[in-house]
């Protein structure tokens, strides 16, 4: 059986208020090339979500994305860190005395640095982690039919 080397799947995971998303894409490529774009509070299973994906993918550019959100009454909660954002405030007025520029700090400048305090909501990594694992296993399922119907029909 012939299987085309390029290919799309993705899949969303809903459980409780926790909605996982993988997306992935497969290029043709003579060799396993993978790249992997998590939420920071995954880096640390950065590793296990590439076996996963060396296990069942053995050849092309692989690109897989994984997003994570937390549902709150149908609607996505915001999570911010009101010590970073504290710190963030200090940090530019200490700038602003350094360089000497006149004037307060405001919000268009704290958002200028949101990354330091808007942040994505945790995984319960040991209880949640297996729903990101689903996500991923469910993407590349999609992913492999798709290679497999492009490949009868070429």
């Amino acid at each position: 059986m012939i299987i085309s080397m390029t290919g799309y799947g993705k899949s969303i995971v809903k459980e409780s208020d926790l909605i996982v998303e993988a997306e992935i894409k497969s290029l043709n490529s003579r060799y396993f090339d993978l790249a992997v774009k998590l939420p920071r509070f995954l880096s640390s299973k950065e590793f296990q979500v590439r076996e996963i994906v060396k296990n069942n993918i053995s050849r092309g550019k692989i690109q897989i994305s994984i997003t994570v959100k937390r549902e709150t009454n149908n609607s996505p909660a915001l999570f911010y860190d009101t010590e970073a954002i504290k710190t963030a405030v200090e940090t530019l007025k200490k700038i602003k005395k350094i360089s000497r520029v006149k004037g307060k700090v405001t919000l268009d400048n704290l958002l200028a640095l949101r990354e330091m305090f808007l942040g994505e909501p945790e995984l319960e990594m040991e209880n949640e982690y297996p729903i990101v694992e689903k996500a991923i296993g469910t993407a590349i399922d999609e992913m492999n039919k798709m290679r497999m119907n492009e490949g009868q029909i070429g």
